[in-house]
């Protein structure tokens, strides 16, 4: 259901953000298909940067007026990745459901990236959600010049820093 069909004063979403710069190298990796960095593609560099700033501006006038914690909860994707459990255990808490260390323990295990890369590797099929991390380092070093010309400053990163 697109988001513009919901109504987000009767809920109480999880919102998980990402670092703006890895999640544009990200995109951007996944929808190319360059193998080089000397074939930039700059309709696609404004695309990935364009949709980064819609939606991390959405979430930032959402919280504008609300409560961490209380109407939403922030988790940033890095965090995510490295205290799996802890976030599991937070996002349940926030929703008053019932605690069992055991099952967010084998939750956390079940779907960490290795586990599911190990579980795929058999599986035939196009593209998964995990970035190739040879070709991400390919794009990776024109796609943070190009931000660096955005962002002297490094206000993006500062902003999403910020975020709670």
């Amino acid at each position: 259901m697109p988001l513009e069909n919901c109504n987000l004063e009767e809920t109480k979403p999880v919102i998980i953000m990402r670092n703006p710069y890895d999640q544009m190298i990200s995109f951007y990796t996944n929808h190319t298909n360059e193998i080089s960095d000397q074939n930039f593609n700059i309709q696609l560099f404004d695309r990935t940067h364009k949709n980064y700033l819609k939606y991390f501006n959405f979430w930032k006038k959402y919280f504008y007026n609300k409560i961490s914690k209380k109407d939403y909860i922030l988790i940033k994707h890095e965090e995510l990745v490295s205290y799996s459990e802890e976030k599991l255990k937070e996002i349940l808490i926030f929703y008053d459901y019932e605690i069992d260390d055991h099952l967010i323990k084998k939750s956390a295990q079940i779907n960490s990236k290795e586990n599911t890369l190990k579980y795929i590797e058999n599986v035939k099929i196009k593209k998964i959600r995990f970035t190739d991390p040879k070709k991400k380092e390919i794009h990776k070093n024109k796609i943070l010049e190009k931000l660096s010309e955005l962002y002297k400053n490094n206000e993006l990163i500062d902003e999403y820093n910020n975020l709670k």
